[in-house]
């Protein structure tokens, strides 16, 4: 059996959020925040869910950050201030405050690589290591349908921001 990666909440007495994170072991992280965290004393009680996986864990840990708002959380705490969706791997505000959903894809080859979408279908493709990137039909229904995806969230979160294709950041 592999590693399990925790997603674990500490909460005070009034069972208000004090902070989100994950690791392999929620116990052994505790307690280095117990350590190293002048919060620690408020704690109260502590909830742990596990994940097959770091990327599904990493996904679950950002969700939680932002539409739970922990009180002591830095990390991803501002990065996306609405619910992603569960097929998006990554999601960034840029610099020039446009909201950015991506994904990773594997393609022909075997090779992954990230998609950024924007509006209207339009999406971005960054290769890895390589310049260059299998994609069959599949792949290209796979970008299809996560462009509409794309879009219908978009338009549900920023009706009026919805990044064009030239202003990606990933």
């Amino acid at each position: 059996m592999g590693a399990l990666n925790q997603l674990y909440r500490h909460f005070d007495k009034d069972g208000d959020l004090l902070y989100v994170g994950i690791s392999l072991s929620a116990i052994d992280r505790s307690k280095q925040h117990k350590n190293g965290s002048d919060w620690w004393q408020e704690v109260a009680s502590i909830t742990v869910e596990n994940f097959a996986s770091r990327a599904a864990a990493e996904r679950a840990e950002r969700r939680a950050i932002s539409s739970e708002r922990p009180i002591h959380n830095r990390m991803h705490a501002d990065q996306f201030p609405v619910p992603i969706p569960d097929w998006a791997d990554r999601s960034t505000i840029g610099r020039n405050g446009r909201v950015t959903l991506a994904a990773r894809f594997r393609d022909t080859m075997g090779q992954t690589f990230v998609v950024a979408f924007g509006k209207a279908g339009q999406f971005l493709i960054q290769p890895r290591r390589n310049l260059s990137i299998g994609v069959d039909s599949d792949i290209v229904k796979q970008f299809q349908h996560r462009s509409r995806e794309a879009d219908q969230w978009y338009a549900e979160w920023f009706p009026e921001k919805v990044p064009p294709t030239d202003d990606f950041e990933i």
